[in-house]
């Protein structure tokens, strides 16, 4: 449930079994104002870690570099990045990503854009080492308590 304002709430939860038995718990939820400071530093979080877990390219898996990535209907991202990273790990022995700057912009109280500009060097098997810059677009989604990745786009 989403509350348009902070302060106390009254919420009940009624279970029915099967036989069509009720029982009913009441119980006062207190919800703060949203504070975009501190969500926005938690966003920007999430995707200094994700870069941090990219430069490791050479010893995690890509399920172990995409944490907080939401697995959600609707959220492609996670299975994206990870089919990107399995075909990089055919041809690159090492990576190094550095974010710059990330600025984070709020769609709601639950969803988020965070544009993310990197340098990244990276050794493929040949021995040949290269570097670049690219800047994600990552689209957040506030969801089990903690902002995830939902999907991004190079820009």
């Amino acid at each position: 449930m989403q509350y348009g304002n902070s302060g106390v709430f009254g919420v009940t939860l009624v279970v029915t079994d099967d036989d069509g038995l009720q029982n009913a718990e009441r119980k006062d939820v207190t919800v703060g104002a949203f504070d975009s400071a501190k969500a926005a530093e938690d966003i920007k979080a999430v995707i200094r870690d994700f870069f941090r877990r990219y430069s490791q390219l050479d010893t995690l898996s890509a399920d172990q570099i995409v944490v907080n990535w939401s697995q959600s209907a609707g959220c492609s991202g996670r299975g994206h990045e990870i089919n990107i990273i399995n075909n990089q790990k055919t041809f690159i022995v090492r990576t190094q990503a550095t974010p710059h700057e990330i600025d984070v912009t709020f769609n709601s109280f639950t969803k988020a854009h965070a544009i993310a500009p990197a340098d990244f060097a990276w050794t493929e098997t040949d021995g040949n080492s290269y570097t670049g810059f690219a800047t994600h677009d990552f689209e957040m989604i506030f969801e089990s308590g903690k902002w995830q990745v939902c999907n991004f786009v190079l820009i």
